[in-house]
């Protein structure tokens, strides 16, 4: 097999992964974009919680989870930030 040979194979290995990447792979931004969003909805799980006039074990259980809820959330948002780099 000549050198050529072997870069031409090289290359439509090479486009055939392109191929299957689809026409524009992701980029950087659309994590960033994803990121503040994940934010976004961290800070309205947070402003979800129960209030004085809500009282007893559902209050608490819905307000357990809704902390869990926005942790993930928030956790997720710095995930995709950091993929970003």
């Amino acid at each position: 097999m000549s050198g050529s040979d072997m870069c031409q194979r090289q290359l439509d290995t090479l486009n055939r992964l392109l191929a299957m990447l689809g026409d524009k792979p992701a980029m950087g931004d659309v994590l960033q974009d994803t990121a503040s969003k994940f934010g976004k909805i961290g800070e309205t799980i947070g402003k979800l919680m129960p209030t004085d006039a809500w009282k007893g074990d559902a209050s608490s259980a819905y307000g357990k989870q809704n902390v869990a809820h926005k942790t993930a959330t928030f956790k997720a948002a710095k995930k995709k930030k950091h993929k970003k780099s």
